[in-house]
């Protein structure tokens, strides 16, 4: 049973998010979404963007996400995040009028 407390890594995460979206437990959902919020950076945001939208993640959390994408766009188009994209996803990224 779920108690609350989750010890969440960048390991981790991910599966945690992805089960608790499966099993409905909007508590540790919430949980995942605020630590990948916190830990957001160029390196990851783009991965970020492709969980919330594959997990059905708070608008908050794609929001934030996509402004480190907006914020950092050369950093994050040299990142490995950036070379794993299909193409309909890099022209979607490329379309934002926000870029910078």
């Amino acid at each position: 049973m779920y108690t609350g407390d989750l010890e969440l890594s960048g390991a981790n995460v991910l599966p945690t998010l992805s089960t608790s979206n499966f099993l409905e437990m909007g508590g540790a959902k919430a949980l995942c979404e605020r630590f990948l919020e916190s830990k957001l950076d160029p390196s990851n945001a783009l991965g970020v963007v492709q969980a919330a939208g594959r997990y059905s993640c708070s608008a908050g959390l794609r929001e934030a996400a996509d402004a480190v994408v907006a914020e950092h766009f050369v950093e994050v188009s040299e990142g490995d995040e950036w070379l794993a994209l299909s193409q309909e996803e890099i022209t979607g990224v490329l379309r934002r009028d926000s870029l910078r």
